[in-house]
């Protein structure tokens, strides 16, 4: 029952000894109690439908009968008087045919009451499935029901009785245990300190080996780096002795190749041999073609002895001619661009008389790798003239 409410104070307060906790037991037995409520609803509402559909049912087959019945009547006056008309002009054939469609109209008609009648029939058999099964649920209620209370009665008691019990081992528990309070904090605190005071031994025990484990490695790498130092140095080194030995192959290989084009075995009889030659008046007037023709290249080892040839970082270039020495400076442009100088300057319509174009060929075979290393301006056979005057 719930509680009554004072009047003129509100709600009333539930008092502990009004709460009532179910065991597991009485827990299942109301479960089922209530699911057998529930089913014996639910075919008191089924069993009202199927009182429903019995009713409709039969006002449905009602209303078929009758309307068969009218049309039977009027079926019946029709052929009433179509006998007693004499001039009708119908054939026998004409008749039958009439006969049996209202025949099979008919059969339909009874077919579809005979098929209300059979679902008539399932819904009353149906319907005394429930009141069966409604008969039964009630003698559960009337026979069964008290039964059950009764012993949820019994557990009720029960469970009074423990629940004292169990009221009274708590008390007990609590009293103890406020009797034994201290000494349990004392014990908990002591164990607490000792636990944190092995923890922070730990943990620097394990920062100070992290420590000298970084300093060790630290002092490995600090050698490691002195060495690969030391074998920088000793790789740079002897970088530095094969880059100067592959200089002066390099050197030698140009030298050996461009001394015997540029300096040929023998020397034209045309050739300017006096420093008063060597005016540009003079040296244009040269007949190209047949200096070029008598032009004879060596491949061994050069006639000219004294000449120096320069390497990259010399920016003076000594030329000997006649046992005179004359220093030029390092030439600045490129053979591509002495070539465009020297076809802008028509020369080379001289060049197009000459009839020897192999020879041609191995004066200008000059790489442009040894054009770079030798700082070589042109590809003239003659040496540069010193600037007179």
């Amino acid at each position: 029952m719930p509680p009554k409410k004072k009047i003129g104070n509100g709600i009333a307060k539930k008092s502990k000894n009004n709460i009532v906790k179910l065991t597991p037991n009485e827990m299942i037995l109301d479960y089922r109690l209530g699911l057998t409520r529930s089913h014996l609803m639910e075919l008191e509402f089924r069993r009202a439908k199927l009182i429903e559909e019995i009713n409709r049912k039969e006002v449905k087959m009602n209303d078929l009968a009758k309307q068969n019945e009218k049309e039977l009547r009027e079926i019946l006056d029709k052929w009433k008087v179509f006998n007693k008309s004499e001039e009708n002009g119908l054939t026998s054939t004409e008749v039958v045919e009439y006969m049996r469609t209202n025949w099979k109209i008919k059969d339909e008609e009874q077919q579809r009451l005979r098929s209300i009648e059979e679902q008539i029939k399932e819904t009353r058999a149906s319907s005394e499935d429930t009141l069966e099964q409604i008969e039964h649920w009630k003698y559960f209620e009337a026979k069964t029901l008290p039964s059950n209370n009764e012993f949820i009665t019994i557990l009720r008691q029960e469970i009074n009785s423990m629940k004292d019990r169990y009221d009274s081992f708590v008390e007990n528990i609590s009293r103890a245990f406020t009797s034994n309070k201290s000494k349990y904090f004392e014990k908990f605190v002591t164990k607490l300190e000792t636990i944190r005071k092995d923890s922070i031994t730990t943990a620097i025990r394990k920062v100070e080996n992290h420590h000298w484990e970084i300093v060790e490695r630290e002092e490995w790498f600090r050698k490691e780096l002195i060495i690969l130092k030391e074998r920088e140095e000793e790789l740079t080194q002897k970088i530095a002795g094969f880059e100067n030995a592959n200089i002066a192959i390099c050197n030698n290989i140009a030298r050996a190749r461009l001394n015997p084009v540029l300096w040929p075995n023998e020397i034209p009889e045309n050739f300017p041999n006096d420093r008063d030659e060597l005016h540009h008046s003079h040296v244009l007037d040269l007949d190209l073609p047949t200096y070029f023709n008598q032009l004879e290249l060596g491949f061994g080892k050069s006639s000219v002895d004294d000449v120096s040839i320069p390497g990259p970082d010399k920016a003076i270039v000594t030329v000997a001619l006649n046992r005179d020495k004359y220093q030029v400076s390092k030439p600045e442009r490129s053979p591509i661009e002495v070539k465009e100088a020297l076809l802008t300057q028509n020369v080379d319509s001289l060049l197009s008389n000459l009839t020897d174009y192999n020879r041609w060929d191995k004066l200008m075979a000059i790489r442009t790798e040894e054009a770079q290393l030798l700082y070589v301006q042109g590809l003239s056979p003659r040496p540069i003239s010193p600037s007179i005057g």
